[in-house]
Order: structure tokens, then C-alpha cells, then sequence
């Protein structure tokens, strides 16, 4: 009769603090991750390789793996919409300051380019700024929506399209 291999017992705390350390560096293997521990306060021991291996697979560990991976995604998610908000706000303001630009310069100051390029940069202002508009204040609100909410707006948007069956002929 084999006995079963005697598991030490660890704190919920000490368990998360583990999947943390392993988190944190880069998910190593089992055998790596357990050269990493620093022994618990209380019982002073290290989970051994199988016991970490038990962990590894367990539902929790990977229900926490999830949780930070989906955390992580919002906010490389928020991170990206965020960039994508500044930089349609630049492109707006750019191209409000080459309309500013183009209409002094054919008002006023009609010697520093010509009348041309004072148009080009009026007109060119004028579609940057069409383009752009209303894009961050889209972005900023999809950004501050739920999931449900984002699906609901994607459903009302397809609900309007109309249906092209010309190729289904």
C-alpha cells in the first residue's frame, strides 16, 4: 500500500502571494518559480515542487490567472482608446490652427504665402477638422461603457444599416 504524498498546509494568503510572485515573473515553470518563494512567516516552509503543481492546476489558480489577465487587457484596452483620444484631439486642434492660420494670412498677411497655399491650408484644416470631429468624445464615451452596453449600441447600429443582397443573387 503507497501512501499518498503528505501536503503542507499554506495560507489562502501565502497562496496568493504565490500566484502573485509567479504573475509577476512572466508565469515561470513550477520548478523556477519555487527557487523564487521566500518561506511563509508562520510555518516557515516552502511549498515543494508537487505541492505547487497541485496549485498550479487548481480552479482558483486559474480563475486568478483570468481575473489579471483580464485585467490586464482593460488596461491595455483603456491604455489604447486613451491614445487614440489625444490623438484625434491633436488633429482637431492642428487643423483648427491651419484654418486660423489660412485665414489670416488670406485676410491680412497676404505676403508670407501665397494665396494658394493660404487656401490648401484653410481647406486641409477644414476636412482634418470634419474628419475628426466628434471621434474623442465617441472614443472617451465607448471607453466609460459596459460590455453589455457596447453590445447593445453595436446591435442598434446593425439594426440601421441597411442589407446589400445584391451579391446574394
Amino acid at each position: 500500500m503507497s501512501k499518498a504524498p503528505i501536503v503542507a498546509r499554506f495560507s489562502e494568503m501565502y497562496k496568493r502571494a504565490t500566484f502573485y510572485k509567479w504573475y509577476d515573473a512572466g508565469k515561470p515553470h513550477m520548478p523556477d518559480l519555487e527557487r523564487l518563494l521566500e518561506p511563509e512567516m508562520v510555518g516557515g516552509k516552502v511549498p515543494k515542487l508537487g505541492t505547487l503543481r497541485v496549485w498550479f492546476k487548481s480552479e482558483w489558480w486559474k480563475d486568478w490567472e483570468a481575473e489579471k489577465d483580464a485585467e490586464i487587457d482593460r488596461a491595455l484596452s483603456e491604455k489604447l482608446v486613451q491614445g487614440k483620444v489625444e490623438l484625434f484631439t491633436r488633429h482637431a486642434e492642428t487643423a483648427r490652427q491651419m484654418q486660423e492660420l489660412g485665414l489670416e494670412v488670406l485676410l491680412r498677411d497676404r505676403e508670407k504665402i501665397t494665396p494658394s497655399v493660404a487656401a490648401r491650408l484653410l481647406v486641409e484644416g477644414m476636412n482634418i477638422e470634419q474628419g475628426t470631429a466628434g471621434i474623442p468624445e465617441m472614443l472617451e464615451k465607448m471607453r466609460n461603457m459596459t460590455d453589455e452596453d457596447l453590445k447593445d449600441e453595436i446591435s442598434e447600429i446593425l439594426a440601421k444599416t441597411p442589407v446589400d443582397n445584391a451579391d446574394n443573387d
